[in-house]
């Protein structure tokens, strides 16, 4: 008898794993295809529409007219890829943040990363560091990464150092947020008029300023993030029963959470030091990808946060060109006007979608 209900216990665990397998093929394929559509209406749609035959040939290399060519590959091309990558990338760190610290609320623009990002760029526009021309924005992705690094590393000390719950650390990383800010804004009346507009135009987000070179750096800067992610997502699922348990089985809490804090910076770093900080993306992203039950685990928690993440800015992005296709709308204002309702409609509908576990 006991054999035979063991047998039975492994043929459901079998044709379970078998349908979740079929589940998670049949979801990142719909999820492809909606990314792919909503690529081509972002190249698409604007001032001037462009036609999908257009931008075959233009892809293509057979539409010889100069304009075409130039709105397409040098404006809306990198920064419709730009928004698949930041989308990703900045998903991706809301899910490694909010597992490492077993709160739902977590994320790079919640705990002040991304102010602090933004603060780094301002010391390079005001001056503060001697730049040449060309490698202005390897300097400026420098600073933000050494000041959001900073800003990370205070805040795991003071978790660390005081014990702090994790609601805790969220209210201090708001705090270190709301600092950081007003330093930011200090650069506006030292600054001159034109440091003043390009601090201002660089924190409200812009999908416009990537260009294939910044494109190349921000994929660069995150293979050894995303690569450290994945490989060691069973740590962070330690990390998530227990310190004590995570220890049990060989893994250090502490290393692991500063580890992943600098991966996140780099990443953080690296997006918004040529897009600015974008809101809201991961925060509700992974919040989102834990509504499939089938991808329970961290790294499909990733995967489907990524998969989210695009969906979100893309959607962001495709609203700004409808609403005002005359005018170029910054992405930090749609997705303010899209997260921020839709944030409060899940905390609302009472999904569980923000419950701790």
């Amino acid at each position: 008898m006991e054999i035979e209900f063991f047998i039975g216990m492994k043929k459901n665990m079998d044709s379970m794993r078998h349908i979740f397998l079929k589940k998670n093929n049949l979801y990142i394929f719909i999820s492809f295809v909606v990314i792919f559509i909503l690529f081509l209406c972002d190249i698409s749609c604007g001032a001037c529409d462009v036609s999908l035959l257009d931008f075959i040939t233009t892809f293509c290399g057979h539409n010889a007219q100069g304009e075409m060519v130039e709105m397409i590959w040098g404006l809306r091309y990198p920064a419709a890829l730009m928004a698949i990558i930041s989308g990703a990338l900045l998903s991706v760190t809301g899910c490694q943040l909010q597992n490492i610290l077993n709160n739902r609320l977590a994320d790079s623009y919640t705990l002040g990363l991304s102010s602090a990002a933004t603060l780094g760029c301002s010391f390079v526009v005001l001056g503060f560091l001697n730049t040449s021309g060309t490698n202005d924005i390897y300097i400026i992705n420098i600073a933000s990464f050494a000041v959001s690094l900073l800003c990370g590393l205070f805040i795991i000390y003071m978790s660390h150092s005081f014990t702090l719950h994790s609601h805790a650390i969220i209210l201090i990383g708001v705090a270190v947020k709301i600092f950081l800010d007003g330093l930011v804004h200090v650069g506006f009346i030292l600054g001159s008029d034109q440091d003043v507009a390009s601090i201002i135009f660089l924190s409200m987000g812009s999908l416009q300023r990537a260009t294939p070179g910044k494109i190349i750096m921000v994929l660069i800067l995150a293979i050894f993030p995303l690569l450290w992610f994945f490989k060691f997502s069973l740590n962070t699922e330690m990390l998530q029963i227990g310190k004590d348990h995570s220890r049990a089985m060989g893994v250090c809490p502490k290393k692991h959470v500063i580890y992943s804090i600098i991966c996140v910076c780099i990443l953080v770093a690296s997006v918004i030091s040529v897009v600015g900080p974008i809101p809201f993306v991961g925060l509700i992203a992974p919040n989102l990808a834990r509504t499939l039950p089938w991808w329970s685990s961290h790294r499909g928690q990733l995967l489907s946060s990524m998969i989210w993440g695009v969906i979100l800015i893309q959607l962001a992005s495709l609203s700004a060109r409808l609403i005002l296709s005359y005018s170029h709308i910054p992405i930090y204002i749609t997705m303010s006007v899209i997260g921020g309702p839709c944030l409060i409609f899940f905390i609302l509908k009472g999904r569980g979608l923000l419950c701790y576990r």
